[in-house]
């Protein structure tokens, strides 16, 4: 729902490893886009990072289920990925926040020797992202 109406991906954020966007959908759901919606995929996603000139080395979802994703072997064998079940309209509580932080930490100190980039996304890749990565870096 809505889904459509933001952009697939964003620029990657001045002074950090981050790059938000919105969640890129397994092949099934495209058919039900609206007619000249682009579809934004796994592999789409992938290609998208490296047209910016960027590795992607982590990818966390922050998406409260699990149905976008069919092929989560295919998806994480181009990246490192973690799951936070984050609810959606609400603001991310104390538990999903400690997650967050502990798996940008560990990122991080494991790729201290690299500049491969952290994605993050939710649904539209706006809210509990965008809060979540704010968090992070104020």
């Amino acid at each position: 729902e809505r889904w459509e109406n933001y952009e697939a991906i964003g620029k990657l954020i001045s002074g950090t490893r981050f790059i938000a966007f919105k969640v890129p959908l397994a092949e099934k759901f495209n058919r039900h886009l609206p007619l000249g919606v682009t579809p934004f995929t796994p592999h789409l996603l992938v290609e998208e990072v490296k047209r910016q000139n960027f590795k992607l080395g982590l990818v966390i979802d922050l998406t409260n289920t699990n149905k976008y994703y069919l092929d989560k072997v295919g998806f994480i064998t181009y990246f490192k990925y973690k799951k936070i079940y984050t609810e959606g309209h609400k603001v991310p509580n104390a538990k999903v926040i400690k997650q967050f932080f502990a798996a940008v930490d560990t990122f991080l100190k494991e790729n201290n020797d690299n500049s491969d980039v952290i994605g993050v996304h939710c649904t539209h890749g706006i809210n509990r992202t965008g809060y979540l990565i704010c968090r992070l870096v104020s």
